[in-house]
């Protein structure tokens, strides 16, 4: 990279360390000289925003609390995630916890972090880096030199098992670690890498945090916010230093999926985009400086290197596809720029500026910060990136909409026979984001509906809940009451006596409980998990929890790439009797099920997931399914939503159907067979595979799972339609039984809702393509098409009405249709398109993973 050249003669003073009372003091007009010059005082800033990194963020602050020069404090910044704020709060000691007070992404927790610092010298470390014991000491120590506005370290790649063959090290800042081509001592660059990098608390002071809409937003490969503010300083300052010092090393963990091609070239275009939004903010000569001598000097000598030798010119060619992906990107992003100067600063997928937020302040700029200096941080670089990203549509979108709130729904229960009160946060509006809370309305335990209540208007005493449950909910009441043989609702006991102690039974009581338990059928729960141990971890809690007499709980662990989820089930789950761990080498979720159920003895197996948490009678409502009936060989449950803090939660709970029924079914192909012409191939009418269980034996006698569906093939889903239809099919009846209640956690992130609607796109027509080349099914469902097409049409609409509801819409249960807190800011027609090019692909894939099913041959664990 180019260095950045010259040296600071006169300098302001360093604002005052507030650190240990033995340090030195001085005033802020103070000089002081490098010979009495102490340790800086460094504030350590941690961003996270997924739970899925939860085991990479504890090695993350366990690498800090062994550092040679301690930390005067760690500030962990959880970006817009409340469960991973609760979770980082409760389990993290010795380190500050704190929400994102900005914008979603990297920079605007960024900025909150160094709001929140007090030290000297503010550090970042990224949530999945380790560093080295000696990593803040050599960051610290060129501080000595008052020309010195910011020390970036060494970030070597933790690969999952090696390096790919393919992969050049030249584009190691693919990955986020440092690339071959860097100095190898300590020298002046441009910008620093941001896995671990630091900079003096008065350069935020002078020009500014960073910019809101450059930066990793969640998994959206984006970047160049450290090069921006580093651009930024040096125009401020030409006399100011960033200095590399290799001796300050982190290991960066680099997870399997950003070992493929795909993530690679996502990569290199984003970088691409970033660039232009750089060159845009600060000058093309200034944002490429480092670039051109990157291409003049370094890619040169890799080419000349790989080429010499013949197995490595495919590397060879990886590095000129990536200078020109690159570029694409670049020239895309310039031109994007050029063709709309006056397009928005924020993503489609964003909330517009809060009610009552002042216009002159980006969000994710904290107002410790000098409004000053963050003035219009946001224009430029966020504008045309966002453009960049969603599209043509996703601008119009994004133009036209109305202003979207930001305020979250809190999800949650109640039961009408006890007290009914919301918890106290969320009666301080000042405290907590949430305005709505989604309250699931349970009457003996059995769910009825969804009650939607205003934290900003509604009342929230017992006698106003259980009121508007009455208005909303009075029908399934009064028939639920029926059923017990009760007139009226019976008030809760506010200060309940505690329990007598029972008279002995009597003999015949005896034999009553006896025969009751006796007759409860085993059960066998299979969670099948893969890479996930966070997830996994926080799913044993609420199974470690049922308490059915006859279970026993398997976790399938499929194709592990690290020990890391036999570490968690042995850490939760191993003294308990009940749990067994299964280990299935052949990726793909269709055979880890199908290894679960070989496992299982029990008359019933039932299926979950391992990012839900179930529900202390989950058990006890799948029996309840399965006792409607005795043709009854499959029953499916409700599947709640455990959060909806995010515009992508609240898309996704409105486009599937089964995340607030709360009606029981019966189906059959006699009489109760549906009317529709679709039936039974209607997706999402059955429910989903993460609330599922059967009669073992009848699963066994249809075969198990196809292995040609499902996650971790190329049909990445539609394994639960599938065996949904081979059970009615087959003469059998299933249930749906809301009362067999499970919580899940939907995707929170725009990208990771795009990939999951692909690959429900892809699972459905999957599905659709196996029954079509079947000759006993074909004719029956190519007559369905016409109203298949119909079908995706209503869906469409409802979702659209769902998600663009305004807060002040109809008020009312939410299972009679969904309704969210205000427009959601989310790019529409980009996700049903996304979600139409599943659809799509899905024949193609669903004959490659046939082709695969057949010939894949069971690998050895990669951690093996």
């Amino acid at each position: 990279m180019t260095a950045v050249s010259g040296r600071r003669t006169q300098t302001a003073p360093v604002p005052a360390a507030r650190g240990p009372a033995s340090w030195p003091d001085r005033g802020r007009d103070e000089e002081p000289d490098d010979a009495s010059w102490p340790a800086a005082c460094a504030s350590v800033v941690i961003c996270a925003y997924t739970e899925e990194r939860w085991a990479d963020l504890e090695r993350a602050v366990t690498s800090l609390s062994a550092q040679t020069v301690p930390p005067h404090e760690v500030i962990v910044v959880i970006d817009h995630n409340p469960r991973l704020h609760q979770r980082a709060a409760a389990g993290l000691s010795g380190v500050q916890v704190v929400l994102n007070s900005g914008r979603n992404g990297l920079s605007g927790a960024r900025n909150t972090g160094i709001a929140t610092a007090t030290g000297d010298v503010i550090a970042f470390l990224d949530d999945d880096a380790e560093a080295e014991p000696s990593w803040l000491a050599n960051l610290l120590a060129p501080y000595a030199d008052p020309a010195v506005a910011g020390v970036g370290g060494l970030a070597e790649p933790r690969w999952p098992s090696s390096r790919p063959p393919w992969f050049p090290p030249e584009f190691d800042w693919v990955v986020g670690c440092s690339y071959q081509g860097l100095p190898t001592a300590s020298a002046p660059v441009r910008n620093p890498i941001g896995a671990g990098m630091s900079f003096r608390r008065m350069v935020f002071d002078q020009v500014g945090g960073f910019t809101d809409g450059l930066g990793r937003l969640g998994s959206r490969p984006l970047g160049c916010e450290e090069t921006e503010l580093a651009i930024r300083l040096r125009a401020h300052d030409p006399t100011m230093i960033m200095l590399y010092q290799p001796l300050a090393r982190v290991s960066h963990r680099v997870t399997r999926e950003r070992t493929t091609w795909r993530y690679f070239r996502a990569r290199c275009y984003a970088e691409g985009l970033s660039k232009a939004a750089v060159a845009h903010s600060v000058g093309r000569d200034a944002a490429l400086a480092s670039e051109k001598d990157y291409v003049r000097r370094v890619l040169p000598r890799a080419l000349c290197r790989d080429l010499a030798t013949p197995r490595r010119w495919p590397r060879a060619g990886v590095t000129v596809a990536g200078l020109g992906i690159t570029t694409a990107g670049y020239v895309h992003g310039r031109w994007l720029r050029w063709r709309r100067p006056g397009s928005p600063a924020r993503l489609p997928d964003e909330p517009a500026r809060r009610s009552g937020e002042p216009r002159h302040q980006p969000r994710g700029c904290p107002s410790s910060l000098p409004a000053a200096t963050v003035t219009g941080l946001t224009r430029g670089p966020a504008a045309h990136l966002a453009h960049a990203v969603s599209g043509r549509r996703g601008r119009q979108a994004a133009r036209t909409a109305p202003a979207a709130t930001t305020a979250r729904i809190w999800c949650g229960e109640v039961e009408l026979t006890e007290p009914m009160a919301l918890p106290a946060e969320l009666l301080d509006t000042a405290a907590t984001p949430y305005r709505e809370a989604r309250l699931l309305i349970r009457l003996h335990g059995t769910p009825l509906g969804f009650l939607s209540v205003d934290l900003d208007t509604d009342v929230l005493d017992d006698l106003t809940l259980r009121a508007m449950a009455s208005r909303d909910l009075g029908e399934a009441i009064r028939a639920h009451l029926g059923i017990d043989g009760l007139d009226q609702l019976p008030g809760p006991d506010p200060d309940p006596e505690p329990p007598a102690c029972p008279a002995p039974a009597g003999p015949l009581a005896a034999g009553h409980a006896c025969r009751r338990l006796l007759s409860a059928p085993a059960v066998s729960v299979v969670v099948c998990t893969r890479d996930r141990p966070a997830q996994l971890a926080a799913s044993l809690v609420s199974l470690r929890a049922l308490d059915w007499p006859w279970l026993d709980v398997i976790i399938v662990d499929n194709a592990p790439t690290d020990p890391a989820t036999r570490s968690v089930f042995d850490a939760q789950a191993a003294g308990d009797p009940r749990f067994r761990y299964v280990l299935e080498p052949r990726p793909g979720l269709s055979r880890a099920r199908n290894a679960g159920l070989t496992a299982a003895s029990s008359t019933i197996v039932a299926f979950t997931d391992d990012d839900v948490t179930v529900d202390a009678d989950w058990i006890r409502g799948l029996v309840r399914g399965f006792e409607r009936r005795p043709d009854v060989a499959c029953v499916t449950g409700l599947v709640a939503a455990a959060t909806l803090a995010s515009p992508a939660e609240r898309y996704f709970d409105a486009r599937v159907s089964w995340a607030t029924n709360c009606r029981p079914a019966l189906f059959d192909l006699d009489r109760s067979r549906r009317p529709s012409p679709l039936y039974p191939y209607s997706a999402g009418a059955f429910g989903t595979g993460a609330n599922m269980a059967f009669r073992r034996d009848v699963l066994l006698a249809l075969g198990g799972f196809d292995e040609a569906l499902g996650a971790g093939t190329a049909s990445a889903g539609g394994e639960d339609l599938d065996v949904f239809v081979r059970v009615l099919l087959a003469g059998h009846a299933l249930a749906y039984e809301p009362a067999a209640l499970v919580w899940h956690s939907h995707r929170a992130e725009l990208d990771a809702l795009r990939r999951q609607l692909f690959g429900y796109g892809t699972g459905l027509t999957s599905f659709l393509c196996k029954y079509l080349l079947d000759p006993a099914t074909a004719r029956g469902l190519l007559v369905a098409v016409p109203a298949g097409i119909g079908h995706l049409r209503t869906t469409r609409r409802r979702t659209g009405r769902a998600v663009t509801a305004s807060a002040g819409g109809t008020r009312g249960p939410l299972a009679a249709g969904h309704r969210l807190a205000g427009p959601a800011a989310l790019p529409m027609r980009r996700l049903w398109l996304r979600e139409l090019a599943g659809m799509a692909a899905g024949p193609v894939c669903y004959l490659r993973s046939r082709h695969q099913a057949a010939h894949d041959r069971p690998p050895a664990p990669a951690w093996r």
